[in-house]
């Protein structure tokens, strides 16, 4: 799995970020704006 750690890509393995849960604020404009260009987030 590849992630963004302090502004960098790197792979981290799956058993470090199991059972984690990191939450995105639904009001973030870059939300909004995925939204309004058809991109889904199951809600």
């Amino acid at each position: 799995m590849v992630a963004m750690v302090n502004g960098e890509i790197k792979s981290v393995s799956l058993s470090e970020v199991a059972g984690k849960l990191k939450t995105v604020n639904a009001e973030a404009s870059v939300i909004k704006e995925a939204k309004s260009i058809g991109i889904s987030f199951g809600d």
